[in-house]
């Protein structure tokens, strides 16, 4: 009864289920008919009723998941959006939900949105794996579809926060480099942070030659992919903290970073940072050949030709 007039036959369906709430079938045939019809306010009192009689949080946000369903299939994706939107904030933890306001953000081409639910889930993960994967995505989303080389940048940096690995931080090096060109200032930050965080692995270490790895890997990383000579010469006075032999750290110092291909002037600033220039200052310089040492003298064999004090000057 009242199936050939689809508004009739929701309004029977809301009598049976304000009667009895867990006729799924009815809701099922509702929610079917309401939208081959576009009944969107029939359909939405019905919703209404059993939001009012749901069994706790669980069944209120499943009704609204349904809710958000319909929207969509009635074709009115701006208001499934904003209701997908809405429960990802409640619960960002729901995959469910993430996958359909994807969907429903890429048919409205709305790629900010997407990066808007990732920023929603990735600050509600811990750190590790997971919330390094959602960084990502929205790193590829920002670069692929919203052309920001530096949110992108951003973004890698952040998910090598959340799980670092020296793989991790090779990629973002590569990355960095890749984009530089587009994107300096966020470049810059991820390599500075890559930076910082060696050096603070150094100055945190007891062990010197843990230290000292710390700080050629900081060094090497400030001279092939930075712009900070601050950064560089903190490299190269952490490794020479305490050094056993300073010349031979010296050495080793010029060594790395003849040996890089990075910026020249941040070579320069390794090799003329205060610690290389305190301990060469230090070191006695090698003797050039003929040079007299071992205190010699420095006069001929017939002692120095001085002038006596009284000896008369020529004529002015």
């Amino acid at each position: 009864e009242g199936l050939g007039d689809p508004r009739r036959a929701v309004a029977l369906l809301r009598g049976l289920l304000r009667n009895d709430p867990s006729r799924h079938e009815a809701l099922h045939l509702a929610e079917a008919i309401a939208s081959r019809a576009r009944l969107e306010e029939p359909m939405h009192a019905i919703y209404a009723d059993l939001l009012d009689r749901a069994a706790g949080p669980h069944g209120r946000f499943a009704m609204r998941y349904r809710r958000a369903c319909f929207h969509e299939r009635c074709g009115d994706d701006a208001a499934a959006l904003r209701e997908f939107h809405a429960l990802l904030e409640e619960r960002p933890g729901t995959g469910a939900t993430l996958s359909a306001l994807e969907r429903v953000a890429r048919r409205l081409r709305r790629p900010e949105a997407i990066l808007r639910a990732l920023d929603i889930v990735t600050a509600a993960l811990p750190a590790g794996l997971a919330r390094a994967w959602a960084h990502r995505r929205a790193a590829q989303l920002a670069l692929e579809e919203m052309g920001d080389p530096s949110l992108s940048l951003q973004h890698e940096l952040l998910a090598y926060r959340a799980a670092p690995t020296p793989d991790q931080a090779e990629g973002l090096l590569a990355t960095a480099r890749s984009l530089r060109m587009q994107s300096p200032s966020a470049a810059d930050a991820a390599v500075e942070w890559l930076v910082d965080e060696q050096l603070a692995g150094g100055n945190q270490c007891w062990d010197d030659d843990a230290r000292r790895a710390h700080a050629l890997r900081a060094l090497e990383i400030a001279v092939a992919h930075g712009h900070d000579p601050f950064r560089v010469a903190a490299s190269v006075g952490l490794f020479l903290r305490q050094h056993d032999d300073p010349a031979e750290g010296v050495r080793v110092v010029e060594a790395l970073v003849r040996r890089v291909d990075g910026d020249p002037a941040m070579r320069d600033a390794a090799l003329q940072s205060p610690a290389v220039r305190a301990i060469t200052a230090r070191e006695p310089a090698p003797p050039t050949e003929g040079a007299q040492v071992d205190g010699a003298a420095d006069v001929s064999p017939a002692g120095p030709a001085v002038t006596p004090p009284d000896a008369p000057r020529g004529p002015a």
